[in-house]
């Protein structure tokens, strides 16, 4: 955990914890959604749309060759345009258009997955990877339950498209917020990361000897 917490990685890890607490929101409401575009045939397209979204951005990844370009900014771009298709998603009067547009909406994030991945493996020692994922996966899916349980509660009492919409604003301030965070914006590009990038730093002893955190 102290790789994220102690690093600016802290402000993305952060930024991917509230995605996560609406994206388990969206999944709350999402049969009530489909239900009124069509029944249950429209849900499992919706999360065809998904999943196609997702896998056809993890394929085309390698190559948009984006590693070049400094990560605050590649997550800040790419949740702006997921969180802005999100939410016009439900604002379409067809439900071809609905299916599309929410498709797209999970392209940047299959996108993302797949370099932060890289610069986890580029930026974290050998011996510390296995514990390193455990976190960063867990920390990131921490909220998606408090999202549900949020997102079913509010679905009780407001519109299943109001909460799916609110969900993508909530991407978006987020991709807003990394845009305008000077300690995100300054993350190096993946190409130039290594072990070196996220490193402890190095401390005086109350000896006055200059020792790295272990």
């Amino acid at each position: 955990m102290r790789f994220f917490i102690g690093t600016p990685l802290a402000r993305i890890l952060f930024g991917v914890i509230a995605i996560n607490a609406v994206g388990g929101a969206t999944f709350t409401v999402m049969p009530a959604f489909a239900d009124s575009l069509g029944g249950p045939g429209v849900y499992g397209i919706l999360l065809m749309a998904q999943a196609c979204g997702s896998l056809l951005g993890a394929l085309a990844a390698p190559y948009l060759k984006l590693e070049k370009y400094r990560l605050g900014m590649i997550y800040a771009m790419a949740f702006c345009v997921a969180g802005a298709l999100w939410c016009l998603s439900v604002l379409t009067p067809w439900t071809w258009m609905v299916v599309l547009i929410y498709g797209l909406a999970w392209f940047p994030g299959g996108i993302t997955n797949v370099i932060i991945n890289t610069v986890i493996q580029k930026s974290i020692p050998e011996k510390n990877m296995g514990t390193v994922f455990a976190a960063a996966n867990g920390l990131s899916g921490i909220a998606m339950p408090l999202g549900s349980l949020i997102g079913g509660s509010l679905g009780m009492i407001l519109a299943s498209s109001s909460i799916i919409a609110g969900s993508g604003l909530v991407v978006l301030l987020v991709g807003l917020y990394w845009i305008f965070d000077p300690v995100t914006r300054g993350l190096p590009a993946p190409n130039d990361m290594d072990e070196s990038s996220f490193a402890p730093a190095a401390k005086k002893s109350p000896a006055g000897i200059v020792s790295t955190e272990a």
